[in-house]
């Protein structure tokens, strides 16, 4: 099944034109990644996602960023698995690669690996963050005012970092709140959120839901490929029900 709880941190960013390029017409050392990979702690499930950008493109192009489609033999995978083209949606190209994976044994470690049309393979590690959770399962969320909620601060990861909750009533509607830095969270794990219809929904939730909350880790210029790089990691623990003020 998949978890609504991924469904906000997957929204790709579609409002500037953009144009693409194969990798094979690309000097390799243009080519610009940047990894999403969301883990469902619920379902024990992970979405890796990978977008290449030509950065600093020499070749020719439209206004706006140019996105790379693998060609040749390139590959992208996540754990030893080929994520798979996307492809275009609505008149923006995304070109985004994506899969989503069951974990296998309580895997914390794992895996993206790149290899470019010159034959170089470049592999970035990384730790799944940990379960993030509240520290009093909050009762009632209200919808369009700031909601006093208390966070096990040892569950957060360690350094610069984001958390945000993610709500679903019963209709499996969906609201995320404004993120907040782990900075504003007080010693004794206390942090307000602001979650807010979007003015374009005149939609109700409904009076009951379940509320999850997830961290946030992004992580800037990661060290393969040498041309650059972001990474964002995150973890959504399970949910917990919830009434709903709207």
């Amino acid at each position: 099944m998949k978890s609504y709880f991924l469904l906000p941190l997957l929204v790709i960013f579609l409002t500037i034109s953009c144009s693409k390029i194969n990798s094979e017409d690309i000097s390799q050392k243009e080519i610009f990644t940047d990894y999403k990979v969301l883990y469902d702690v619920k379902n024990d499930e992970v979405v890796a996602r990978a977008t290449f950008i030509a950065k600093n493109c020499s070749c020719e192009k439209i206004s706006g960023l140019t996105r790379v489609k693998l060609s040749g033999e390139s590959f992208v995978s996540f754990n030893g698995k080929k994520l798979k083209l996307d492809g275009v949606i609505d008149k923006n190209i995304s070109l985004e690669y994506s899969g989503r994976f069951k974990l296998e044994d309580i895997q914390e470690e794992v895996v993206l690996t790149y290899q470019n049309n010159d034959g170089e393979v470049f592999e970035n590690s990384f730790t799944l963050l940990g379960e993030p959770t509240f520290k009093i399962p909050p009762r009632i969320v209200e919808v369009g005012v700031d909601n006093h909620l208390e966070i096990e601060k040892n569950s957060l990861p360690k350094g610069e970092s984001e958390l945000y909750f993610v709500l679903k009533d019963n209709e499996l509607r969906t609201l995320q709140s404004a993120p907040v830095s782990n900075t504003d969270i007080n010693s004794d794990g206390e942090v307000s959120f602001s979650l807010k219809l979007d003015s374009s929904r005149n939609e109700i939730l409904s009076e009951e839901g379940e509320i999850g909350l997830c961290g946030l880790v992004k992580r800037k210029n990661i060290e393969k490929p040498e041309a650059g790089g972001l990474l964002s990691l995150s973890t959504c623990g399970r949910p917990s029900f919830v009434r709903i003020l709207n």
